[in-house]
């Protein structure tokens, strides 16, 4: 993620980018939502809004992990089951 700024030049790009996150910690990627933490409170102006609409529905307004560095809450209302997932594709 760090490197979004240099890699992704438009607006469809980055809502991709915001998609693929959000799938990859509804299936349990504990690395990639410390990431998002990290990267989200320092992420470029035009990303910013995107990853407030694309995780609108984790966000707890009341409650949220962490603010935005607009002052916005950000998560806080990720569904428990992302929380932790074995890993099951050890094959046996």
């Amino acid at each position: 993620m760090d490197h979004f700024p240099l890699l992704l030049e438009e607006e469809y790009q980055y809502n991709s980018a915001a998609v693929v996150i959000k799938r990859l910690i509804s299936e349990g990627d504990g690395n990639t939502r410390f990431k998002l933490k990290k990267f989200a409170a320092d992420c470029p102006e035009k990303f910013l809004q995107i990853l407030k609409d694309t995780f609108a529905d984790w966000t707890d307004n009341q409650n949220p992990q962490f603010l935005l560095k607009d002052g916005s809450p950000f998560l806080g209302n990720i569904p428990k089951d992302t929380e932790s997932k074995p890993d099951d594709d050890i094959p046996f």
